[in-house]
């Protein structure tokens, strides 16, 4: 009878769940528990699954014309698509493909968090980046990601319609980042993996990381610290399909974006905020913020108060 519902619920929202029989709790043992919480956010369809004492396996089966996100909240899951594992931490997330991947959670009180977003309000290029066949399952982690869907998708909210808009519309253009960051990302380590400017690549990122608070970050010195020329720090970066000088931009609006669903930072200001990871500009930094997640810092930390405001009163 529980599975019957839990099937029923899911199909509703469009996820077909089917519990293994199997992997039910012997006698004597705590039983064990899988729960389905769906809810939208503007044209976004959302469940939250809540599976107890090393719940049961389930099978995830999402529709063509949706890219389904799967980000993992708490403990652990091995994901399996066509007979291939992925392992999936806490904190990372996945995109996966139009079929049926079966999920094996491993702990205890896991989390996952499933994002359908219909593919018609993605760039055609991030969709089918997002599930390229020979790509595969791959467990990714990205901060702006992980720390946005936490916060806006924590729990069950009824928001009006613009809002709702508002905040949809951020969480595609999260995604959308995540899933470009990553695609370069694969795209240098690849090149990086078989090639002699591996530690050199690498001594850039940690130097680019280091100094992102300085408004003039000269390509000149990043080179230096990587022991090579202006030129062959362009052509480390090009494989990526991002130039160094867009690799530091998304480095520093991701910085930025975090620290705008910051709680410490709720109350500093937002260009002060943006001034302490090298925008020296606030037009310059409102317009690249609203070209990259959609919606301009200012109404993105309205919408975060809002939440914060539910909270407490629900709380």
């Amino acid at each position: 009878m529980t599975g019957s519902w839990l099937t029923t619920l899911a199909a509703w929202h469009g996820i077909q769940t089917r519990v293994t029989a199997n992997n039910w709790a012997m006698p004597g043992q705590p039983p064990r528990q899988l729960r389905v919480e769906p809810w939208t956010i503007g044209p976004i369809a959302i469940s939250r699954l809540y599976l107890s004492c090393e719940g049961p396996a389930f099978t995830l089966s999402i529709p063509p014309h949706d890219l389904c996100v799967l980000l993992q909240m708490l403990g652990r899951s091995t994901l399996e698509q066509g007979g291939l594992p992925c392992r999936l931490p806490a904190g990372q997330w996945t995109a996966i493909d139009a079929t049926q991947v079966h999920v094996h959670p491993h702990a205890r009180d896991t989390q996952l968090l499933i994002l359908r977003i219909p593919r018609k309000y993605l760039t055609e290029e991030m969709a089918a980046a997002a599930t390229n066949p020979e790509r595969g399952l791959y467990a990714y982690y990205n901060r702006a990601l992980s720390r946005t869907l936490r916060i806006f998708t924590a729990l069950p909210h009824r928001f009006d319609a613009v809002t709702a808009d508002q905040i949809s519309t951020l969480l595609c253009r999260v995604v959308e980042h995540a899933i470009r960051e990553q695609r370069c990302a694969d795209r240098r380590a690849q090149s990086a993996a078989f090639s002699a400017y591996a530690k050199r690549l690498s001594r850039a990122y940690r130097y680019v990381r280091r100094h992102l608070d300085q408004s003039q970050l000269a390509l000149g010195d990043i080179a230096k610290d990587a022991a090579c020329s202006v030129r062959y720090l362009q052509k480390m970066f090009a494989p990526g399909g991002q130039s160094v000088r867009e690799f530091i931009l998304h480095s520093r609006l991701e910085l930025v974006h975090c620290d705008l669903l910051s709680a410490r930072h709720s109350s500093r200001p937002v260009t002060d905020i943006a001034l302490a990871h090298g925008f020296n500009n606030a037009s310059h930094f409102t317009r690249k913020y609203r070209r990259h997640f959609g919606i301009t810092p200012s109404a993105m930390r309205i919408a975060y108060q809002t939440l914060r405001l539910q909270f407490s009163t629900v709380l």
